[in-house]
């Protein structure tokens, strides 16, 4: 497109303006700047839709993890005791093929350490 002035003259004097092809071309790129601007608006409304269901679905599922552990540690404390430990100001853990280890100092630094000489299971009741 070749681009040129023109010029009119009113009751003020002349003014500069450009063609109407020169017009046409600024509005159709206006245009689909305001597609574009309007897409991106959308798109923001939906990702902020999805960041609150994700929110909402994240706080769920931690509040279900935390609630298990919960459980867990209720369990555990159940069981460590029927095995005639003393669980109070102490830490310990289970590990997954069942062996009962207790946090102690060993050599300096805090181990986790199997722990020996337990009584038979006492029948427990769980919920």
């Amino acid at each position: 497109m070749e681009y040129s002035t023109q010029t009119f003259f009113t009751k003020k004097g002349d003014i500069l303006k450009i063609t109407v092809e020169e017009l046409a071309k600024i509005k159709s790129l206006e245009s689909d700047q305001n597609k574009r601007v309007f897409a991106v608006g959308v798109m923001q409304i939906q990702k902020e839709e999805y960041c609150r269901n994700f929110s909402t679905e994240y706080e769920r599922i931690i509040a279900e993890i935390k609630e298990s552990e919960g459980q867990q540690n209720a369990l555990g404390e159940i069981i460590l005791k029927a095995h005639g430990l003393n669980i109070k100001g102490r830490d310990f853990k289970i590990r997954a093929d069942g062996v009962i280890l207790e946090l102690k100092q060993v050599s300096g630094k805090a181990e986790f350490v199997e722990v020996n000489g337990l009584k038979k299971l006492r029948s427990i009741k769980t919920k």
